[in-house]
């Protein structure tokens, strides 16, 4: 997955909408259209396009024509003055550039862009990005019931598809209901479990631990039960084998919040899960690890072992096996174990 860089990020929100006068193509009507922001490509080569692709998609409120409209000339002043305002060095709501969706179309108005990533992820079922791109497209645009469908879809077709998850989290976990608690809480264990599958691979790593900490302890405090945390993660090497070890911390027990952040964010992580298991020693070497600073590269386990280590004494031999894989810890990562 490529970086992108998304509009939201370049304009600050201090002096709220921009107002744009607009006429519809269709009725003729004159009115105004409110957008966060408005990206200008300096140099359309499309004769028919104005180059602008606004924050929101416009509906015309007198025939109802979404994003059929032209730009009146007291828009191109309120434009050019907010052009101004950004080469002055001043905040402004005017991004120049070229908006490309992830497939390299360029982006012109919304409703044409959404009409694009909808025919792409029908063209591509089985395809979880076209589908999580779409996803996070309508949710900019406050398609939000279209977005959940799109994400919902991007976890079934994608068994790794750790983004959409966290949307599908977040998106409930916003809501007041007990069905929504509860769908919050499936999503979340459902991107904590795919996290470290492809972590190595995310663009925003250390965003993705942030929120899966946050959430983490969010949990535990609202828990009436412990919350255990197990982690699986590479640990080095010890002559041709690589070392695992295996843990638990008590989420509650956790003093330096931060050291699960930049636990998360590193890339040894082979495993998440989460139990009500205590752990049997009051300090883990996964607590140790987060109380002292998180990194996982700091837990190495050195020996004289020639083959796999897993140093736990937690995981238990029928027990599914803590990196994700649905088999028995005996026969997964148990099976070397000493």
């Amino acid at each position: 997955m490529e970086t992108t860089v998304n509009p939201e990020d370049m304009v600050e929100g201090g002096r709220g909408p921009l107002v744009l006068e607009v006429r519809c193509t269709g009725c003729g009507v004159t009115t105004p259209l409110a957008t966060p922001w408005v990206l200008m490509h300096p140099e359309p080569e499309d004769a028919d396009w104005d180059g602008v692709s606004p924050g929101r998609i416009f509906t015309c409120p007198s025939c109802g024509a979404a994003d059929r409209y032209q730009l009146t000339a007291a828009a191109w002043r309120t434009l050019r003055e907010e052009n101004e305002r950004a080469q002055a060095g001043e905040e402004s709501r005017v991004i120049l550039g070229a908006a490309r969706l992830w497939d390299g179309t360029l982006h012109r108005r919304p409703t044409e862009a959404l009409a694009h990533l909808r025919e792409l992820a029908a063209r591509q079922p089985p395809n979880p990005e076209a589908w999580r791109r779409l996803g996070n497209f309508c949710e900019r645009f406050e398609l939000q019931d279209e977005a959940v469908a799109a994400w919902t879809r991007a976890v079934e077709v994608g068994p790794e598809e750790f983004e959409a998850a966290c949307s599908l989290a977040q998106h409930h976990s916003s809501l007041n209901t007990d069905q929504d608690a509860l769908a919050a809480s499936r999503y979340f264990v459902m991107a904590l479990q795919r996290f470290p599958k492809v972590a190595a691979s995310l663009p925003h790593r250390e965003y993705f631990a942030a929120f899966l900490a946050r959430s983490l302890f969010e949990f535990a405090d609202q828990s009436p039960e412990p919350l255990v945390l197990e982690a699986l993660w590479a640990g080095g090497v010890v002559g041709d084998q690589v070392v695992v070890n295996v843990s638990s911390v008590e989420l509650q027990a956790i003093t330096l919040r931060g050291g699960l952040e930049r636990f998360l964010a590193t890339a040894e992580l082979v495993g998440l899960r989460l139990t009500n298991n205590v752990p049997e020693d009051e300090v883990t070497i996964l607590h140790d690890l987060i109380e002292s600073g998180g990194s996982a590269r700091r837990g190495f386990i050195r020996g004289a072992a020639a083959r796999p280590v897993v140093a736990s004494p937690r995981q238990r031999p029928n027990e599914p096996c803590a990196c994700g894989s649905g088999k028995k810890y005996k026969k997964c990562h148990g099976a070397g174990a000493r």
